[in-house]
């Protein structure tokens, strides 16, 4: 009797629906009002992790020294110009394509902003060496073009319109459509599927009369 009085006050706390994530969001999505507030709340995180990361670029991009020398600083309205008026899943995306540049170049021991096209060239080999797939390198090049353009770097200066990282891209991304390919004609264990033709050909010697 004991066991099942105490049985029944631990069941008395448990909740009476469980609400899933996707449930939660249908709820939310109903209310104007809390859509908007998610919305907005979604639009300063991410436009504040742009801001962060341009103003950590410091003297490499004219963005940054603006900023500093404007009277309203970093509480100003017009430091969201950096957005470009993208929507939040738009700037989540850069960020997340842009971190992984970032850390490898304070690992080897560069300021957190690329300023010299070999920089680019020398992580666009990581990611090939790490096999990574051709995503990533249309990924970077888009990140890179949007950090340029929001830091306000001068159209000549931008690296991601420079030649050779333009060619790397372009050549790294072919290459690997085709190792895709081909990986896909040789089959699971590598060795190249059997022609028709040939199959045809084989097949009545193992027929059995």
């Amino acid at each position: 009797e004991t066991r099942t009085r105490a049985l029944g006050e631990h069941l008395a706390l448990l909740p009476t629906r469980w609400v899933g994530k996707a449930y939660r969001r249908t709820e939310r999505e109903r209310n104007p009002a809390q859509r908007q507030d998610a919305e907005e709340a979604k639009a300063l995180r991410w436009n504040k992790e742009v801001l962060g990361l341009l103003l950590e670029a410091g003297d490499a991009l004219p963005f940054s020294l603006s900023v500093h020398r404007s009277k309203g600083g970093v509480e100003g309205t017009s430091v969201l110009r950096c957005c470009r008026g993208l929507r939040p899943n738009t700037l989540k995306q850069r960020v997340t394509d842009w971190r992984p540049l970032r850390r490898w170049l304070l690992a080897e021991g560069f300021a957190a902003f690329p300023s010299d096209p070999q920089q680019i060239l020398d992580y666009l080999d990581v990611l090939w060496d790490s096999a990574a797939p051709r995503s990533a390198y249309k990924s970077l090049l888009s990140a890179l073009t949007f950090f340029e353009e929001a830091g306000e770097r001068p159209k000549g200066e931008r690296l991601a319109e420079e030649p050779s990282i333009q060619n790397a891209v372009k050549d790294m991304v072919a290459r690997r459509a085709r190792q895709k390919t081909q990986a896909e004609r040789e089959g699971p264990k590598g060795k190249q599927a059997q022609p028709l033709l040939t199959a045809q050909c084989v097949a009545p010697e193992h027929l059995v009369v």
